[in-house]
């Protein structure tokens, strides 16, 4: 799981220095599919697994404190 967080990290400081049609791509390796339905309900279907993603993220700022 720390090399997803590294690799989220990565994309990020990727995504803050590139150019428009970087972004574009960028966003299209994390994001697989966004649907919007009546009401503007959104789901959005990432490539990665946000919930255990969001496990280590909170064991790995709690490591780093």
């Amino acid at each position: 799981m720390q090399a997803k967080y590294d690799e989220v990290i990565s994309w990020t400081e990727l995504y803050d220095a590139a150019e428009h049609s970087a972004k574009k791509m960028i966003i299209a390796n994390l994001i697989n599919r966004i649907e919007v339905s009546r009401g503007y309900k959104i789901h959005i279907d990432f490539n990665i697994d946000l919930s255990h993603f969001k496990i280590n993220i909170d064991g790995y700022n709690e490591r780093k404190n």
